[in-house]
């Protein structure tokens, strides 16, 4: 999970484990994040905005690795590059139904 606020980073841990599956991170930032890439991960969460730093970079690296992601955004309107128009977003707030529900319809059946 790609997220630099540490109670939406609990939150979401939260409706992770509690669909049984395991969290790597969070990770504040971008170079954070790519350091635990090198671990196995199945699927990631990803905070659209890191303290001012976009995750498309990061998004990019993940697509090529063939790893799927879910955007996280308090940006409702916020346009996204054309490459990420299809990619599934959660609102901020964070829901703990919808992060699961987007878990398991999203990164699970990839």
């Amino acid at each position: 999970m790609v997220e630099d606020s540490l109670l939406v980073a609990l939150e979401v841990a939260d409706a992770v484990k509690s669909i049984g599956l395991d969290v790597v991170g969070p990770a504040p930032s971008i170079p954070r994040a790519r350091r635990l890439l090198g671990a196995e991960v199945d699927g990631a969460l990803l905070d659209v905005n890191l303290g001012g730093e976009e995750v498309f970079p990061l998004a990019e690296e993940l697509r090529a690795r063939g790893i799927p992601f879910v955007f996280l955004t308090a940006y409702a309107h916020r346009r996204f590059p054309p490459a990420f128009a299809q990619v599934p977003r959660l609102g901020k707030p964070v829901d703990r139904d919808r992060v699961e529900s987007a878990i398991r319809s999203h990164l699970l059946c990839a």
